[in-house]
């Protein structure tokens, strides 16, 4: 199924490309990860390796942002000024190795 974005996906998609450029990143070498089905939360990757980050639109206001995982597993939201410090303060969700097998 191919999804036809609207026109709040297209605003965050420019203010993404406008970001990007300012902090010194070519937009053609991202896309999106993640587009919201019910939160307002948009992931866009780096295609050349995993690094990514988010964008917030809350009350139509956009928003960079990362996220923190707590050792509990628990997940916070973090606001940043730029696409560099989201990626800088970006934090991988901690989870144990699993070998694939029952012990």
């Amino acid at each position: 199924m191919k999804y036809k974005l609207n026109s709040k996906d297209r605003e965050v998609i420019r203010f993404v490309s406008k970001r990007l450029l300012k902090d010194g990143f070519n937009p053609k070498n991202w896309c999106i990860k993640e587009i919201p089905v019910e939160q307002e939360v948009y992931t866009f990757q780096n295609m050349d390796d995993a690094v990514e980050f988010s964008v917030f639109v809350i009350d139509d206001v956009k928003h960079l942002g990362y996220y923190v995982y707590g050792n509990d597993g628990s997940c916070q939201e973090r606001y940043a000024h730029s696409v560099i410090e989201c990626l800088e303060k970006m934090e991988m969700p901690k989870s144990k190795y699993h070998h694939g097998a029952e012990n």
